[in-house]
């Protein structure tokens, strides 16, 4: 493994985890769609509405990792980039 680029000053002071199959909330360890619940919620995720939903759980690709998180943040970010640019400025 490279060290270049890696710096020197910075030390790990702690480092912990998270027992997810454990949590009263979760019970699991990522998102395990039923058949069709991708297919049926999607229109939600494309419809215009004042509330966005941004998160691993709902994006198009890559559902429970961090390539689906950074999918549905660029998408909600272009969502919101296109409402603002159509609003005319107050003035």
């Amino acid at each position: 493994m490279s060290t270049e680029g890696m710096r020197d000053d910075l030390k790990v002071l702690d480092v912990s985890g998270h027992d997810w199959m454990a949590d009263p909330c979760s019970q699991e360890i990522w998102l395990i769609q039923q058949p069709g619940q991708l297919t049926r919620y999607h229109p939600a995720q494309q419809e215009i509405t004042r509330v966005l939903y941004l998160q691993q759980d709902c994006a198009n690709v890559w559902v429970g990792f961090i390539d689906s998180a950074v999918e549905s943040g660029g998408c909600v970010a272009r969502r919101i980039r296109g409402a603002l640019e159509a609003t005319p400025a107050n003035g």
